[in-house]
């Protein structure tokens, strides 16, 4: 068996003790002492250590502080936290080498990867510590610190004014030592984790990092009516406005990773192309790219309908735009190409059921209100809001109007979301 680190020194006067106290060393429990312990990288034996520091978890809880409880907080899940393993021992020529070549082996891969589908070396590799008792025979405790990395390797500080043992040290993080967790060794490929997609028709891009925030919004717009007392008679709801969904720092990792995926994103929020937008909003024809207009015409497009899931059937199933696209590039290969992003996007919920209000009267929906002002007629609101001065019928239409040049100041409008949706 490998000699363990303990003095023979410090076993003798251990086993001295417990005979003294029982006559025998068979009637004693089976003690663990510090300095017999084992250590390997993934079956490689990294020789003899004389400390091995840092073995232990914090659990972070999440502190929920309720109102009108006041002698004690609520704690729910929260993460948990390992501590980095420090080994310690004297120089010697054997074990020593064997860390070296472990070191250059590491920062090859650290610094030359190229983000490409082989992972690197380093990593998913598992450290074990065996802890044994004071006969050095019977293993008493074992730790696999899974997921290792090594973060530091420090030598001895040389100087001819002493002669005292060189020490080296090598620290390691890893990702615990604690069996059922949920969590995988390699980061985005947890066995049940759920992933986010964002799908074009038979396109379809799949995030294996689960976002750490995802922030939705969603209000109305209100009007305040008159003659009333209370507020709920003087508000009126003349519109639901768009859901945005935001979410920020999603992780891309690998050059095919980072280049296919902020591609395709940045294809997808650029709107088709209105070849003949009229005042239905619908669009013919490829992406925009440069779309013509005449003298005092605005461009129309259709934006890309997306499908958006977050957590399978249970989470967030959705149609939706890509409004905005913001790309942080974080690591490169030596030629420059991108190989990590972080990625956040702006989506607007497009829901199956258009929710909107006729604010005078509460009947039918449609997408907008529009409140009558001096010198307004329906040719001139539909001008401005389909661009088609004839689709005034179907603002009529919607509100019941026979005379569209007589449209009193004040009077709210129920606007389609579409001119032809009313026709």
């Amino acid at each position: 068996m490998t000699a363990m680190n303990l003095p023979g020194a410090q076993v003798a006067t251990v086993l001295t003790s417990v005979k003294k106290n029982s006559g025998s060393y068979g009637n004693q429990p089976n003690y663990a002492l510090t300095g017999r312990f084992q250590v390997s990288l993934d079956g490689l034996n990294l020789g003899n250590w004389s400390s091995c520091t840092g073995l232990g978890v914090t659990f972070r809880p999440d502190e929920l502080r309720e109102g009108g409880q006041y002698g004690h907080p609520w704690y729910r899940p929260g993460e948990v936290d390992y501590k980095e393993v420090t080994l310690e021992r004297a120089m010697e020529a054997t074990s020593s080498r064997q860390v070296q070549t472990l070191l250059e082996t590491f920062v090859k891969d650290w610094v030359n990867w190229d983000g490409g589908s082989k992972d690197p070396a380093y990593s998913d590799k598992s450290v074990y510590i065996r802890l044994f008792d004071s006969q050095g025979g019977s293993e008493v405790a074992a730790w696999t610190l899974t997921g290792a990395v090594i973060t530091s390797w420090s030598g001895p500080d040389l100087s001819g004014r002493n002669n005292q043992v060189a020490l080296e040290k090598l620290t390691f993080k890893h990702q615990g030592f604690l069996s059922g967790a949920s969590s995988s060794k390699k980061a985005g490929t947890t066995g049940k984790a759920t992933k986010m997609t964002l799908s074009n028709g038979d396109e379809r891009l799949d995030f294996v990092y689960n976002p750490d925030v995802v922030s939705v919004e969603q209000g109305v717009t209100a009007k305040r009516g008159g003659g009333a007392t209370t507020f709920e008679s003087e508000q009126r709801v003349t519109s639901v406005e768009d859901r945005t969904i935001t979410i920020n720092k999603i992780r891309l990792e690998g050059q095919k990773e980072v280049t296919d995926k902020v591609n395709k994103l940045l294809t997808w929020v650029v709107p088709l192309k209105a070849t003949g937008a009229g005042p239905s909003g619908a669009a013919t024809g490829t992406a925009a790219d440069s779309p013509t207009t005449g003298p005092g015409e605005q461009e129309t497009a259709a934006p890309r309908k997306l499908g958006f899931s977050l957590g399978g059937e249970g989470g967030m199933n959705w149609t939706v735009v890509l409004r905005k696209v913001h790309v942080d590039f974080t690591r490169f290969t030596s030629a420059g190409t991108p190989i990590r992003a972080e990625i956040s996007l702006t989506l607007l919920h497009v829901p199956d059921v258009r929710q909107f209000l006729n604010p005078s009267s509460g009947g039918r929906s449609a997408n907008r209100a529009h409140v009558v002002g001096a010198g307004d007629n329906l040719q001139r609101i539909a001008q401005s809001t389909y661009r088609d001065p004839n689709a005034w019928r179907s603002i009529a239409e919607a509100n019941g109007i026979d005379d569209p040049l007589r449209v009193p100041n004040g009077n709210v409008l129920l606007l389609p979301h579409t001119a032809d949706e009313q026709r």
